[in-house]
């Protein structure tokens, strides 16, 4: 199977210098719920203190969360109409040249 990957937005943000800096960020992960059912089978938890955890194993969940992905590129979409963020991600990525402001 070939799996188109997304890629990260781009960001620009002050470093603690004055320097303006680029960095990766995140779309919009309002969807990322309707990964639960493909992830599950990777999923174990377990108590810390008084707090449960769920953890999985990356290389597991990431290729059931590829897989996903590539079978239903929408499956990530928010409940938003014309979400750009869910739009962008589902093209790919960041569509258009962003700037700094």
């Amino acid at each position: 199977m070939t799996i188109t990957a997304r890629r990260l937005f781009v960001r620009w943000a002050r470093a603690a210098d004055g320097t303006v800096v680029t960095v990766e960020a995140g779309g919009c992960s309002e969807g990322f719920p309707k990964l639960a059912p493909y992830l599950a089978p990777h999923a174990r938890t377990a108590s810390v203190g008084a707090s449960r955890w769920t953890v999985l194993p990356l290389r597991e969940a990431l290729d059931a969360a590829s897989a996903a992905i590539a079978a239903d590129p929408e499956l990530t979409r928010c409940a938003e109409p014309g979400c750009l963020r869910c739009e962008h991600a589902i093209a790919g990525g960041p569509l258009g040249e962003d700037r700094p402001g």
